[in-house]
C-alpha cells in the first residue's frame, strides 16, 4: 500500500473517481438505452442530446454522476453498470409482461376446453343412465339390430332406375349418332356438289375464252375486208 501511494496510483484512480472517465457518443447511448423511456425519446426526435438527458434524468440513482458535453455523455466511475442494471430490470418488465399475455391467452384457452368438459359431463351421465336401463330390455336388442336398415333405400329399386337412365341416356346417344351421321353425309354431298359446279365453271370458262378468240379473229378479218373495199372504191373512183 505505501508503495501504491508513493507510486501515485491511488491518488491516480482517487483523481479518475472523482472525475468523469467513462464517456459514450450520444446515438451509441440512444441505440442501447432508449428501452429506458421509449416514448419520451421518440418525443425528442433527432435531438440525441435532449433524448439522453430524458433517460439519464429518469434514473435516480445516478444523480450528480453524469454531464453531457456537445458529442459525448459523461460518467462518473461505476455510472455505467447502475444505468446497464435498470436497463435490465425494464427488459425483464418487458418479458413479463409479454409472458403474462401469453399465459392469460392460454389459460383462458384451457378454461373455455374445461368448461366444455363440464358442460358434457351431463350428457355423458344421462347417455351411460339410459344405456343401463335399456340393455336388459328385448325390444333394445331388436332396436339396435335393426337400426342400421332404417332409412336405406331399395337396392334393387336404385339399380331398376340407374338401368331406366341408363336405357334413356343410350337412346338420346343412339339418336345423336344418327343426327350426325346425317350432318356428315349433307357435308359430303354438299362438297361434292361445290366440285362439280367448280369444274362445270372452269369449263364454261374454258368455252369463253374460246369463243373470245373466235370473236377477236372475226373482228380483224372485218376490219381488213373493210380497208380492202376503201381501196378498191378508190380505185373506181
Amino acid at each position: 500500500m505505501h508503495q501504491l501511494t508513493c507510486n501515485g496510483v491511488l491518488e491516480g484512480i482517487r483523481i479518475c473517481r472523482r472525475g468523469f472517465p467513462n464517456r459514450t457518443v450520444y446515438l451509441d447511448f440512444k441505440h442501447r438505452f432508449i428501452i429506458i423511456k421509449p416514448k419520451e425519446v421518440y418525443a425528442a426526435g433527432t435531438d440525441l442530446k435532449a433524448a439522453a438527458k430524458v433517460i439519464l434524468e429518469s434514473i435516480e440513482s445516478v444523480d450528480d454522476r453524469w454531464r453531457l458535453g456537445h458529442t459525448k455523455v459523461f460518467f462518473r466511475a461505476g455510472t455505467v453498470g447502475m444505468i446497464e442494471e435498470v436497463r435490465d430490470e425494464c427488459i425483464k418488465a418487458i418479458l413479463n409482461y409479454i409472458q403474462g399475455i401469453c399465459r392469460g391467452y392460454l389459460g383462458r384457452k384451457q378454461y373455455k376446453i374445461e368448461q366444455f368438459k363440464k358442460s358434457m359431463v351431463p350428457v355423458m351421465q344421462r347417455n351411460f343412465k339410459k344405456y343401463l336401463f335399456f340393455r336388459d330390455w328385448t325390444w333394445y336388442f331388436l332396436l339396435n339390430a335393426t337400426k342400421r336398415f332404417i332409412g336405406q333405400e331399395d337396392v334393387e329399386a336404385v339399380i331398376a332406375k340407374l338401368e331406366e337412365e341408363a336405357a334413356v341416356a343410350c337412346s338420346a346417344y343412339d339418336k345423336e349418332v344418327v343426327e350426325r351421321d346425317r350432318y356428315n353425309n349433307d357435308i359430303d354431298q354438299m362438297t361434292q356438289d361445290k366440285k362439280d359446279m367448280m369444274h362445270q365453271i372452269e369449263q364454261e370458262q374454258g368455252d369463253l375464252s374460246s369463243f373470245q378468240q373466235d370473236l377477236a379473229k372475226a373482228t380483224t378479218d372485218r376490219e381488213q375486208k373493210e380497208d380492202e373495199l376503201t381501196s378498191v372504191q378508190k380505185k373506181l373512183a
